[in-house]
């Protein structure tokens, strides 16, 4: 059975405990949640500021036959739960699903859907032909160096986006992985 990916990148500007710590955290605690019941592979590449040339590079190796992916791009528990609707999103290659938005509701994340483009790395994965979900974002302390663990995060946002991109997951294999 092809696997669930679970993607993060790993580099960024200044400290990114937000930006990037919070993906990093969110898909660790992912990977033992779904490998539960579903096989997984955790992705994570550096270079995103250079044209995310670790991600293009790990593609091009076809290492992974994917059932859907669950791309955790910039800022995806960064801030206070109050903030989680600010300036955030998520990039679906998927058609309307009521189970799909209802499972990001508790995550703040407008959907998105039928963009000609992405930004960020998600546009790379996408490529891949199969259900993808990208979740990105930023906040006041994005690309700055104020971006530290203690003024970015708390444990409950952390748990709040695990669980809404956990149900994600369970939706796009249920209803479009092939």
């Amino acid at each position: 059975m092809p696997a669930v990916v679970v993607t993060t990148p790993l580099t960024g500007w200044f400290a990114c405990a937000g930006q990037r710590g919070t993906g990093i955290a969110v898909a660790l605690s992912l990977v033992g949640l779904l490998a539960r019941t579903h096989p997984v592979v955790l992705v994570g590449t550096i270079g995103r500021e250079l044209a995310h040339l670790g991600l293009r590079n790990w593609l091009a190796t076809g290492a992974v036959e994917a059932s859907c992916v669950a791309h955790l791009g910039a800022s995806v528990a960064a801030g206070t739960p109050a903030d989680l609707s600010k300036n955030r999103f998520a990039l679906t290659t998927v058609g309307p699903s009521a189970a799909l938005d209802e499972a990001l509701a508790p995550a703040g994340r407008t959907v998105l859907r039928d963009l000609p483009s992405w930004p960020g790395e998600g546009e790379d994965w996408r490529r891949l032909g199969v259900p993808v979900l990208s979740f990105t974002g930023g906040f006041e302390r994005f690309q700055t160096p104020d971006d530290l663990p203690a003024a970015v995060t708390s444990p409950a946002l952390l748990a709040t986006v695990e669980a809404a991109v956990a149900r994600v997951v369970d939706v796009l294999v249920d209803e479009f992985a092939t």
